[in-house]
């Protein structure tokens, strides 16, 4: 994939929406947001965006970076390749109106959080556009998988 990035409100079909009700980010799992859940020593955020709405963040290709870095660390995916394992991470939040947070970050997001899942589907070697294809064709509610380092 090519670098890009895909910010809350592109062409139809390249971004999902998220809900516009306000949530609580304290720690426990309140609007389908565990952020207690760790993988590997990587902290796990499930956010839920149950309907339509700005999800409040704008998506950036990260595949070249990280096949560099798998490539100085000799194939750190595992597989010996070092090829990228994920392709996709929040760059930037967003914010609908002045000093509120927009939804990603009511549900925990934060940028730099990598996208490894959309309503379930593992984003493992998937590149960007595909990434965002699929974001746009999923359906509410919209449960994505965040892994931050």
């Amino acid at each position: 994939s090519g670098s890009g990035s895909l910010r809350g409100s592109p062409p139809k079909g390249r971004t999902a929406t998220g809900p516009t009700s306000a949530g609580n980010n304290s720690g426990r799992d309140v609007d389908g947001v565990d952020e207690n859940e760790s993988v590997d020593g990587c902290r796990i955020v499930n956010a839920v965006f149950k309907k339509a709405g700005p999800m409040g963040f704008t998506l950036e290709d990260i595949s070249a970076r990280v096949r560099a870095e798998n490539n100085k660390k000799d194939g750190a995916d595992g597989d010996g390749d070092g090829e990228a394992e994920w392709s996709v991470s929040v760059m930037r939040l967003e914010r609908e109106v002045l000093n509120r947070p927009g939804e990603a970050e009511l549900l925990g997001v934060m940028a730099g959080d990598v996208l490894t899942a959309v309503n379930g589907c593992d984003l493992r070697c998937i590149g960007f556009k595909e990434v965002c294809g699929l974001l746009g064709e999923s359906t509410f509610p919209r449960r994505l998988r965040f892994q931050r380092r």
